[in-house]
């Protein structure tokens, strides 16, 4: 059964990474269409799933999220649990005030959104509100100051930005181009011809460069590797049995 599929890019996550378009003309149009450019986001993202789905299990992509990356001071391990609300979440965790698990008070922001810290509790299992997601924190070590710990978005970076240059030219359809700038008419439309090109040579790679995870890949990697080009259609010993009997029938007629 494929599970429900988790929205990869959000409204903020694309005025981030929305390349020729800025955030007055993005919000404009959701407030004169409300819900237009979240339901571009969500078909151009189906779009891009149904031609990589044959190839690669697309359907659990955002489904969960790796464990964070610690840096300072020994940071104890944390790993979460559950599954994001959007494909483009991007959080950051850090420690306000220093001690044991338990004791010690961390704080959370999700850098898609520019949200201010939020401050949690440090013992079990801890939910980060409004991300589907909580934090598993360990029962032993310490948290230090400087600890601080980053995770990557559910979906993969690229795949919100090939959903992001894709839809660009529909979001300037709908509001209407300016006649005068046939120049960046043209580069936005390269760019999401561009993600066409790069999505077909991912669902056709073999031995190209993509390097993406195959639905029933036991070792993580999209690419079937080459071998020698030789053909073994005979054993290394028959040459030696060809060349005596070619021997033998040159002395035959001499």
């Amino acid at each position: 059964m494929i599970p429900a599929r988790v929205q990869a890019l959000s409204l903020d996550g694309f005025i981030l990474r929305g390349t020729g378009i800025g955030p007055i003309d993005i919000l404009g149009l959701e407030a004169q269409s409300p819900g237009y450019v979240s339901r571009q986001l969500l078909a151009t993202q189906g779009w891009i799933y149904d031609q990589l789905r044959k190839r690669y299990p697309v359907d659990t992509l955002g489904q969960s999220m790796g464990p964070p990356s610690g840096a300072g001071v020994n940071p104890p391990p944390l790993s979460f649990l559950g599954v994001p609300v959007r494909g483009d979440l991007e959080l950051v965790i850090s420690v306000t005030t220093p001690g044991a698990p338990g004791t010690a008070v961390l704080s959370w922001t999700d850098k898609s959104r520019a949200t201010s810290p939020v401050s949690i509790g440090s013992a079990g299992l801890v939910s980060l509100v409004g991300t589907g997601v909580s934090i598993v924190c360990p029962s032993t070590g310490a948290f230090d100051i400087s600890n601080v710990y980053t995770a990557a978005t559910p979906c993969p970076e690229e795949l919100l930005q090939w959903i992001a240059d894709r839809v660009l030219p529909r979001l300037y359809a709908r509001r209407g181009w300016n006649p005068t700038n046939d120049k960046a008419i043209d580069q936005i439309k390269e760019l999401s011809d561009a993600v066409a090109v790069e999505i077909e040579k991912a669902v056709n790679s073999n031995t190209s460069l993509w390097d993406m995870p195959l639905n029933a890949d036991t070792g993580g990697s999209g690419i079937t590797q080459g071998g020698p080009l030789a053909c073994g259609e005979t054993s290394p010993y028959v040459w030696m049995d060809e060349q005596a009997r070619r021997g033998r029938a040159e002395d035959r007629y001499r």
